[in-house]
């Protein structure tokens, strides 16, 4: 019972431009045994049929719709009718403006008029795209507004939903592992009187009068040699 839905829908969108013949037949009236009449409902049954899937009233992907409000009420009772479109689904048509409707006792499901195949729901609720047969005697692609024309819609069984896009979020960058930076300086001895800088892995040793605490009003300035300086600069890495 699987129905292909992106060949069901080539193969409805490669006849767009047909047009029936001067005595009102088609191939698909013709395939479904009502030479010369009406073909909307025949059509969208040619497509599941393309599609790899089935037509009957018990165990098809869709029931039988050449008249199209028994088709819709078929829809309601299998539980595939909705009031939201999907790709590949039946869109059905009252030209007296019924609107959407979830019941299949009301006069929109009686009053129905066309059916069509969904092509492309995302503009819903606003419109749909659709192809459809049997208008202006041809097949068509085009825009049906959500003006109170449509009153719902049929989804083949074993048409798979179309899948939900999926939300994208941005990949969190985790910080840097926080390393002993290179840069840092530390005091220490070695308990001899000796006394030295750590600047990275490196020990720098401190000699006399290389570093001088002198106090200053609220504030201490430590000042360093030019040798210390040279010493301390060998020891820390050079920044590129």
């Amino acid at each position: 019972m699987s129905l292909d839905t992106e060949a069901q829908i080539a193969w409805l969108l490669s006849n767009v431009g047909y047009v029936e013949d001067s005595d009102g037949n088609t191939p698909w009236s013709d395939r479904w045994g009502y030479p010369g009449g009406a073909w909307c409902g025949m059509y969208f049954q040619s497509g599941i049929e393309a599609g790899g899937g089935t037509v009957d009233d018990v165990t098809g992907n869709v029931p039988h719709t050449e008249l199209t409000n028994t088709g819709a009420i078929l829809f309601h009772d299998w539980g595939q009718w909705t009031t939201t479109p999907q790709r590949g689904a039946a869109v059905y048509f009252d030209w007296n403006y019924s609107g959407l409707n979830d019941n299949p006792d009301s006069a929109s499901f009686w009053s129905i008029d066309h059916i069509g195949t969904v092509v492309d729901a995302s503009g819903w609720p606003e419109y749909v795209e659709t192809v459809e047969g049997n208008i202006f005697n041809s097949v068509v692609n085009t825009i049906r507004y959500n003006n109170g024309q449509i009153v719902g819609f049929g989804i083949p069984r074993g048409a798979a939903a179309e899948p939900t896009p999926p939300v994208v979020i941005p990949p969190i960058e985790a910080p840097p592992e926080i390393e002993e930076d290179s840069m840092n300086v530390y005091v220490g001895g070695n308990g001899k009187g000796q006394w030295f800088l750590q600047a990275g892995g490196n020990l720098v040793p401190v000699s006399k009068g290389d570093v001088v605490l002198k106090q200053r009003p609220a504030v201490n300035v430590v000042y360093c040699s030019d040798e210390f300086i040279a010493r301390l600069a060998k020891a820390l890495p050079v920044l590129r």
